[in-house]
């Protein structure tokens, strides 16, 4: 894709009220992102390795960062 074609479809997508608010719903949507992300490297492990199923199965989860100590130890 060339950019102008590029900006263009973004000059499009920018005009579109309800893409914009349905796009920025999704984009602050932590499960969306995960999904977005998982989905293809999923695939090209899958079919690297032969085999199937999550890449990260069983590894996200969301925990609560209550305090600084807590946010310092995530970091970590």
């Amino acid at each position: 894709m060339t950019a102008d074609r590029m900006e263009q479809m973004v000059k499009l997508w920018a005009s579109d009220e309800a893409w914009v608010a349905s796009a920025r719903e999704r984009l602050r949507s932590l499960g969306w992102f995960m999904k977005r992300l998982k989905e293809p490297l999923s695939r090209m492990v899958n079919k690297a390795e032969k085999c199937t199923g999550s890449f990260f199965e069983g590894r996200y989860k969301s925990i609560a960062i209550l305090d600084e100590h807590a946010l310092l130890s995530v970091c970590a």
